[in-house]
C-alpha cells in the first residue's frame, strides 16, 4: 500500500514580506533625524565667548567671524588676517544686503580688537553684527 497521506514539500517562506516593514521604519527614522538634526561645519578653532545675561538665541549662519586672544581670525572656515575681512564680506553683502554677521570673540580678547572687527564689518557695509556670548548661569 502506498502512502495514503500526501505531504507537500514546505514552500519557501517569503522573507521579503518580513523585511519590508523594517525597511520602512528605518527610512522613516532616517528622514526624522535628517530633519531634526542640524548639520553644521564645526568652528576652525575653539573660542570661549564672553558671558552675558541676554537670553536671545542666534540662528546659525555661514557668516561667522572667529577671533582668539592671540590674534587668529577665521572666516568661512579658513584662517585670514583681520584686514582681509572687508574684501571677503563684500560679495556676501552684494548677494544678501541684510545678512547678519556673527562675531565670536574669545572672552579674554581685548575689547579694542573686537570693536576693530565690528568697525571693519560696518565699513564693508554689514547692517547687523551679532556678538556671540554664553548665558550667565
Amino acid at each position: 500500500m502506498k502512502n495514503a497521506f500526501k505531504f507537500s514539500k514546505p514552500g519557501m517562506i517569503d522573507s521579503e514580506d518580513n523585511v519590508l516593514p523594517l525597511i520602512n521604519i528605518v527610512f522613516l527614522l532616517l528622514i526624522f533625524f535628517l530633519l531634526a538634526g542640524t548639520i553644521s561645519i564645526p568652528d576652525l578653532f575653539y573660542v570661549e565667548p564672553p558671558v552675558s545675561d541676554s537670553e536671545t538665541s542666534v540662528l546659525p549662519t555661514d557668516t561667522t567671524v572667529l577671533m582668539t586672544e592671540d590674534g587668529q581670525v577665521s572666516f568661512q572656515n579658513r584662517y585670514i588676517q583681520l584686514n582681509e575681512l572687508s574684501a571677503l564680506t563684500t560679495g556676501i553683502i552684494k548677494e544678501k544686503p541684510l545678512q547678519p554677521f556673527k562675531l565670536k570673540v574669545n572672552a579674554s580678547v581685548n575689547s579694542g580688537k573686537a570693536i576693530r572687527a565690528m568697525e571693519i564689518l560696518r565699513n564693508a557695509g554689514v547692517k547687523k553684527t551679532l556678538l556671540i556670548t554664553t548665558k550667565d548661569s
